[in-house]
């Protein structure tokens, strides 16, 4: 493999995008111990003469090049002998067009979209290792022709001159010897299987050492028939594999297939193969190389998921704005509704129930951006035996007396730093999956134990780095869940369960709130068997004791105003009409600040001062909340500013809270804490 360190590499970036440039020059840089010269140019004759000058050791070329492309400026440069490596970097993911650039004379083909700086730097370390392979077998094959007709010349001197000719064929094969011995321990050291076949006789003449790294079996076996092969390929994957084969003699061929090692483990690899000529242009062999792309897979797999989630994570985001202006809207209705109707039991009762479906309505939302770890968490030192001893009951009046819950928990856990009501609210979740798994009969088990790890651990769903753990699984003895289903049981309205059975949020809620608070998971299941969810919950770093909320304030608490002006800006005109009505009501003196365009034409001609001014955050017109405030605060240093939002991002609301320093209201929200609010502005 080449040593990049205290090297010097010159390479030269071909691309008609100067940002793409700028994005692959940052990823060459985070390369560690290996000095890059890096040009750049966007003329196709500019980089065509400088790769046949011999300026550069690499190439990375685009494959959109204006009139031209990448394929023809390889074509043109290795038609004119250059002695450079060249890679395809480009945004267009095509299988036809890499297999052409491989046929042209490319090392590599990377697509723009799933490069990283590891895997531009094992193309790059590939291509170098190659050109140098490359270089040294040709120069053996020139040395040795030379020697050998310098051996047929010696032929037809005396037969004095016989004997050092002899001598000196002793030292060819001396040195022949030793080539092949640099050879075999270059070979030895390289992931990459190299291999050669004779297509006449169908037998595999060189195999690398590599082979039995990754096949798992011995080349010997290989090399005495083809058979063994064909035995490993995975049999889904098997009349392709024979199909390209048949291929390999005319063209040359990049495919990728699995197959399986001798313990059943499955594997992935990539291969390119190419016919070697004779003197007569007949096919003389066949060389190949062959590569386990598994992991990378897996990585390319993983951040296809991330980037997945994170689109839904912002539509959902969105989606909850909305609905908490909307369900504010419900919430300041019902409760000036039950204010009006309090000699109405009847209308009361129905109020209520109204109310208590805004209340699952609002929770509902929560779930929406709890799988995208953007939820609103309130973090505690938190005993997890005492919180899994106290849910024990809960869960046995939630799961019925069909399921048999268990609890093994181990003495001494450690505490943990996390909010206990969305941790009890996802064990909830886990043990009603179970229970619908087991179709109410069954047994469920909740372990509890600590755990150091001590180096990273790796499963399915996430890498869990070193550290200490408190670490909960819930067990159960139902269905299991089929291994086509598993991937996809995290993600956000998915559902195994019958049409109308579920959401399809509670996995996805679990998923982000365990993140959120610093954990990992795990979930293991085998059909007939039952399922194992795990979750890693970090031991807290230093222990302290949670302070307890005071209890909300009751209606006929509510704090009221002593006359105070209030400006209220909101852009939804109900919304803002409602506040105002409640504002009234309280005692406070309100003043219409319009949806946010108007509001600072609004302020200046008002012939008394504001003392709070109740604003949304988002506002259309290119003003917001918080711009808005700044420029009041501005001309009235005493103004007080109470902000909205209906966000339920947490990221956004605590960056929105670090730039102004204002207080903020999420909606939805409820006239006791309206009212509190309001209150708290106006005596800070």
């Amino acid at each position: 493999m080449i040593d990049s360190s205290n090297q010097l590499t010159r390479l030269l970036i071909v691309d008609d995008e100067e940002v793409d440039y700028i994005v692959i020059e940052g990823l060459l840089r985070k390369i560690p111990n290996w000095d890059f010269e890096i040009e750049w140019t966007d003329y196709y004759q500019v980089a065509v003469n400088s790769i046949i000058a011999g300026h550069f050791d690499v190439c990375l070329i685009d494959y959109h090049l204006g009139e031209k492309n990448g394929l023809d400026l390889i074509k043109e440069v290795v038609s004119k002998g250059a002695n450079c490596s060249l890679i395809i970097v480009t945004g267009k993911d095509s299988r036809e067009i890499e297999s052409e650039a491989m046929t042209a004379g490319a090392a590599d083909y990377l697509v723009k979209s799933r490069i990283d700086s590891d895997r531009l730097e094992q193309a790059i370390r590939n291509s170098l290792f190659r050109k140098r392979a490359e270089e040294q077998l040709q120069r053996a094959h020139d040395d040795l022709e030379r020697r050998v007709e310098d051996r047929t010349q010696l032929l037809r001197i005396t037969n004095e001159e016989l004997k050092r000719e002899n001598l000196e064929n002793r030292a060819v094969q001396a040195e022949l010897q030793e080539s092949n011995f640099r050879f075999r321990e270059l070979a030895k050291n390289i992931q990459q299987i190299f291999w050669m076949r004779d297509p006449l006789i169908d037998q595999m003449i060189y195999v690398s050492p590599a082979y039995e790294v990754i096949f798992k079996r011995d080349s010997a076996s290989l090399l005495a028939g083809s058979q063994q092969f064909l035995d490993a390929v995975h049999p889904d994957d098997l009349e392709y594999v024979k199909a390209t084969r048949a291929q390999q003699p005319m063209v040359q061929v990049d495919r990728t297939f699995r197959i399986i090692q001798p313990d059943g483990t499955v594997r992935l690899l990539h291969d390119r193969s190419f016919p070697i000529l004779d003197d007569n242009r007949a096919v003389h062999r066949i060389a190949g190389i062959t590569e386990d792309i598994t992991e990378r897979q897996e990585r390319e797999e993983q951040l296809r998921q991330a980037q997945k989630m994170e689109a839904v994570g912002l539509l959902t985001s969105g989606i909850a704005h909305d609905f908490n202006n909307m369900l504010t809207e419900l919430t300041m209705n019902l409760n000036l509704s039950r204010r009006d109707m309090q000699d109405e039991p009847n209308a009361l009762a129905w109020i209520s129930e109204a109310e208590d479906t805004v209340q699952r309505c609002a929770g509902l939302t929560q779930n929406l951006v709890a799988f995208s770890r953007k939820q609103n968490l309130e973090p505690k030192s938190t005993d997890v035996a005492c919180l899994v001893s106290n849910l024990s009951q809960l869960l046995m009046r939630t799961l019925g007396e069909m399921v048999t819950i268990e609890t093994d928990v181990s003495d001494s856990l450690w505490p943990v730093l996390i909010d206990p009501h969305q941790l009890e609210n996802a064990i909830l979740n886990l043990a009603i999956n179970a229970r619908d798994a087991m179709e109410n009969n069954g047994q469920l088990i909740v372990r509890c134990r600590n755990e150091h790890i001590k180096s990273p651990k790796k499963n399915k769903f996430d890498d869990i780095q070193p550290g200490d753990y408190v670490v909960m699984s819930i067990e159960d003895t139902g269905t299991g869940i089929p291994k086509d289903q598993i991937d996809k049981v995290f993600e956000p309205f998915y559902t195994t369960k019958g049409f109308g059975k579920g959401s399809g949020l509670g996995l996805s809620m679990v998923h982000g709130f365990i993140h959120q608070s610093g954990g990992s998971l795990n979930i293991e299941s085998e059909v007939g068997v039952g399922t194992v969810v795990t979750l890693y919950l970090p031991k807290m770093a230093n222990v302290e004791t949670g302070e307890k909320i005071p209890p909300g304030t009751t209606e006929s608490q509510l704090p009221e105003g002593s006359g105070e002006v209030v400006l209220v800006v909101e852009d939804r005109a109900a919304l803002r009409r409602l506040a105002m009505r409640t504002l009234e009501e309280l005692g406070y003196r309100v003043i219409d600040g319009g949806s946010g365009p108007d509001t600072i034409a609004i302020v200046e001609g008002l012939e008394v001062p504001v003392n709070l001014l109740l604003s949304d955050i988002v506002l259309p017109g290119g003003q917001n909340g918080l711009e808005i405030a700044k420029t009041l605060k501005a001309r009235d240093p005493s103004l007080r500013v109470l902000l909205m939002s209906g966000y339920a991002d947490i990221e956004f609301l605590d960056d929105a809270r670090k730039t102004s320093g204002y207080p903020i209201l999420q909606k939805p929200f409820e006239m006791t804490d309206f009212a509190r609010k309001v209150n708290e502005a106006l005596l800070s």
